[in-house]
């Protein structure tokens, strides 16, 4: 990892001259020969694979390459567990802001029916999108009756000055 670089070790003579890896890990594997490989995420590497064989052996152009893909696609394969715990955790903490949002506006709707005055919320195209009992009195129906309508609609005479304060 350190160099960024495959090592391929192929003998037990290979360990002593690479000088990249020690020898007490030839004595611990009992293998004869290893490659040691980058995993590359983005342009960076993230890890390494290794691969050791209990004979010695020549690692032909054809074993290199196949094991270099190997080693890419182990990566891939790391990339894509990453994405999806970060997609896992970009869902819950979307669920947990929709369940506080939800509970934000169960508390609201419980001050809008408890409030002894007349309250009532619009949107940017002045409709009505919450209103409480007191209001919805004061205009002879149920408050969810006028839910969607416009100040023009609920308040014809009243709406062109309170949407020029608003």
């Amino acid at each position: 990892i350190r160099t960024s670089q495959p090592i391929w070790i192929e003998s037990p003579a290979a360990y002593i001259e690479d000088g990249t890896l020690s020898k007490p890990l030839l004595d611990t594997t009992n293998s004869q020969s290893l490659a040691a490989l980058p995993l590359w995420i983005e342009g960076r590497v993230v890890g390494a694979i290794g691969i050791s064989f209990a004979e010695a052996r020549m690692f032909s152009r054809e074993d290199r390459t196949f094991m270099l893909t190997l080693a890419g696609q182990c990566a891939q394969a790391i990339a894509r567990a990453r994405l999806y715990e970060a997609e896992l955790e970009a869902r819950a903490a979307a669920e947990a802001a929709e369940r506080a949002k939800d509970e934000s506006l169960a508390l609201l709707d419980t001050l809008l029916d408890a409030a002894p005055v007349a309250l009532g919320f619009i949107d940017r195209t002045f409709r009505y999108i919450r209103m409480n009992t007191a209001l919805a009195e004061i205009h002879g129906v149920r408050a969810d009756q006028e839910l969607g309508r416009t100040l023009g609609e609920v308040v014809p005479l009243l709406a062109p000055r309170l949407e020029q304060i608003v």
